[in-house]
């Protein structure tokens, strides 16, 4: 229902971006294809991830640095 995936707004004006999670042990958990065309579900190879702190960078293009940040997954 609500929240179930991560939903990045207006991220279809960059075609070339990329966003990377990583766990606390820097471990990736999810990388988009260009364009972030399938969303962050919570999931890795169709297991659900545990709640907990994940940290993530947006790459939207070459020309600028990064966005890096932290999102919190929660479960019901």
């Amino acid at each position: 229902g609500l929240n179930d995936v991560l939903e990045l707004p207006g991220v279809r004006a960059f075609p070339e971006a990329v966003i990377t999670i990583v766990n606390r042990w820097g471990e990736v958990v999810f990388k988009s294809e260009k364009g972030y065309p399938k969303p962050f579900d919570g999931t890795l190879n169709g297991n659900e991830l545990p709640t907990g702190i994940y940290s993530y960078q947006l790459q939207t293009t070459n020309s600028q640095p990064p966005t890096e940040g932290s999102i919190m997954l929660l479960r019901n």
